[in-house]
Order: structure tokens, then sequence, then C-alpha cells
């Protein structure tokens, strides 16, 4: 992923000592697209109707952030299942080739499952 700009919208008083800190372990490409900017100057760096996308807990925002984070959650949840699911097909098809090679039934103790010296 190319990242062009990376915003940071309102920072608290303190942040200033966390980023410095931070900024040492990016590269220093990446910390000249860093701006730490208040909500008033987002126009500057945003397309026109920027605001109909962000979370209603911004000034200018106008989406529901309660939907924002429910629409991520949704999202994340079927990620992670897709990958459960994958990782558990594959982990299942690779235990009973092996099974099925040995002459071995799928139950097994957890050292025959992951091929360890009994």
């Amino acid at each position: 992923m190319n990242v062009v700009l990376f915003l940071i919208v309102n920072p608290p008083p303190w942040f200033g000592s966390v980023w410095t800190i931070m900024k040492t372990m990016l590269s220093t490409e990446f910390q000249k697209k860093v701006k730490m900017i208040p909500e008033c100057q987002l126009d500057e760096y945003l397309a026109p109707g920027f605001e109909e996308f962000l979370p209603d807990d911004m000034h200018t925002g106008t989406v529901s952030t309660d939907g924002l984070v429910d629409d991520w959650l949704t999202y994340r949840t079927f990620l992670e299942s897709d990958i459960v699911a994958l990782s558990s097909s594959s982990s299942a098809d690779n235990n009973k080739g092996a099974n099925d090679a040995a002459g071995k039934d799928e139950s097994g103790s957890l050292e025959e499952v992951l091929n360890l010296p009994v």
C-alpha cells in the first residue's frame, strides 16, 4: 500500500511528546507524509464533500459513529471468519492426508497431530 498522506486530526496537547518518540521508528519518507492539523484545516487536504465520510463525533462529520463502528466490526468479523475457516479447512485437510497416509484415524494425541516425536 502506498500512503500519500497521513493526517492526525486534533491531536491532544501531549501527543507531540509521543510523536517525537514514534517518528524515529518510521522511515524518513513516511515522516514527511504525516501532518498534524486541527479539524478546521481538513478542507485543505481532502476533496469537497469529505464531511459525508467523517464520523459525527467530529464537528464537521455527518456519519453515525456507531454505524461506522458496527460496519467495521461486521467487516472484521467477516474477514476473520474466512481466515479461521480457511485455516481450519487447510489444517484438517493436512491432518487427514497425513493420517490417511500413515493408516491412522483422525483422532490422536497432540504430538501425533503436530507430527512431534512421542
